[in-house]
């Protein structure tokens, strides 16, 4: 399969026909585990623990706030999925853009 280039021009000319004619790119286009973030959000908190010199770097200490981290976006989604169905459910009327 050939990958389609790109140029400033041609993603200009796709987004005023509204992003039609676009060739596929991939073989799989499934959803994939973000693997970069494992190994980001270690990384991050330990150069900022490393960082502030009043913050004690520990095995557990990191490991706490690396679950935290984990928890917090999977929360973060969760409220970002359901909060339209939870705002539409207590509306008076339906909103008509959700399905």
């Amino acid at each position: 399969m050939k990958r389609q280039r790109y140029s400033g021009l041609s993603l200009a000319w796709r987004a005023m026909s509204r992003h039609r004619g676009w060739r596929e790119q991939w073989r799989r286009a499934d959803p994939q585990p973000a693997y970069a973030r494992y190994i980001a959000i270690p990384a991050g908190i330990l150069v900022s623990n490393t960082w502030r010199p009043d913050t004690p770097t520990t095995t557990g200490n990191v490991s706490v706030q690396v679950g935290l981290s984990f928890l917090s976006r999977i929360v973060g989604n969760a409220f970002t999925e359901f909060t339209p169905d939870l705002r539409n459910r207590f509306k008076h009327r339906p909103d008509p853009d959700v399905n």
